[in-house]
């Protein structure tokens, strides 16, 4: 492709991504342009799936909706500085490492050149003790010069190795730490975010079920005014390891804030969601809570959960506003319970 020819390529995407933009009433923003443009040039599949999808289904690109496309696709994975400088490491050391292995490699060429220079003189008719004796006497210190090369490489090779082994396993530290709620150890609101973000993402493409749970724990505020905070650390701790329990392999629970907690079930329809919070409400509420410094048995800790089916392109807030208001519905009807959206759309209906 000439360069003329690809100015003419980037020209011809501008103006489709901005005519395209202005017919679905789209703001002529960066990030959205951002988008548009991408989905034009079709090198991001999962992008162009997901506007295909959403423009079949006549979605209005809201404000919201743009923002959440443009962060699916094009936000920042960067935890923070930590895990940047431990990938900086990383990518460091790799490089040394690849240097050393061409290093190895030329050193070889070396030694190899040398034997065919030797072998050479050894083959040749003419050849005297004398001559032979140095031709050996050659090849033994070559022998010894790779021998010591290649000691000194593997050293080296040995040393990048352990640094990159202590290098993966700091990244996969600092990724946790920046994911994981510390007092629960669950995944935190940053890392639930963005675990919904991939299974929206994943539920669009191949129109797969996904419900959300919402809960929070009934008269938190109670538990932390009549026995301390510590107290109230521990109805978390045990709401959090009850929630995780009940859950199985591929769903995200996350501490979603204060004493709210959420539960994202990829491949679940609404019906078996509420069984699934109904299992967890029931198992919490069996529990009963014991103040270690005095023996006392305060009673049981019950939570309210709320269930949404995730609706095939729509915004993500949206998901959660409607599992929110579910939640608000089983306080207001008085608490220990499970609603779903759908009590919320016979209240509609009446």
């Amino acid at each position: 492709m000439t360069r003329q020819h690809g100015v003419e390529q980037a020209e011809t995407f501008t103006r489709s991504a901005l005519m395209r933009m202005a017919e679905l009433k789209i703001p002529s923003t960066p990030e959205n342009f951002a988008v548009w443009y991408e989905y034009f040039v079709g090198s991001k599949a999962e992008l162009n799936k997901a506007i295909d999808l959403l423009l079949a289904k006549q979605r209005e690109f809201t404000s919201v909706l743009n923002e959440e496309l443009h962060e699916r696709f094009f936000g920042n994975t960067a935890q923070d500085s930590a895990l940047r400088q431990v990938s900086e490491g990383l990518g460091e050391t790799v490089r040394e490492v690849q240097t050393l292995v061409g290093d190895a490699g030329a050193e070889a060429k070396t030694y190899g050149r040398a034997l065919v220079n030797i072998t050479g003189e050894v083959t040749r008719d003419a050849a005297s003790p004398e001559r032979l004796q140095g031709v050996v006497r050659r090849l033994l210190i070559e022998t010894q010069t790779a021998i010591e090369r290649n000691a000194v490489l593997e050293k080296n090779l040995k040393s990048s190795a352990e640094q990159v082994d202590r290098l993966k396993r700091s990244l996969d530290d600092v990724r946790k730490e920046a994911n994981t709620d510390p007092l629960t150890g669950l995944a935190n609101r940053k890392a639930f975010d963005e675990g919904l973000l991939r299974a929206t993402a994943e539920a669009m493409e191949t129109d797969a079920a996904l419900c959300l749970l919402i809960a929070d724990i009934d008269n938190f505020k109670q538990f932390n005014d009549s026995y301390g905070h510590q107290f109230g650390d521990q109805v978390l701790k045990l709401v959090a390891r009850c929630l995780r329990d009940g859950t199985k392999e591929g769903d995200v629970v996350a501490r979603y804030g204060g004493e709210e907690f959420a539960v994202l079930l990829p491949a679940c329809g609404l019906g078996n969601a509420v069984q699934v919070a109904e299992r967890l409400r029931q198992t919490i509420a069996t529990r009963r809570l014991i103040r270690r410094s005095t023996g006392e048995e305060v009673g049981a800790v019950t939570i309210s959960v709320g269930a949404a089916r995730f609706e095939t392109g729509e915004a993500i807030t949206d998901l959660i506003a409607r599992a929110d208001e579910a939640l608000y519905l089983a306080k207001r009807q008085g608490r220990n319970r499970v609603v779903s959206q759908a009590a919320l759309d016979e209240g509609a209906g009446a």
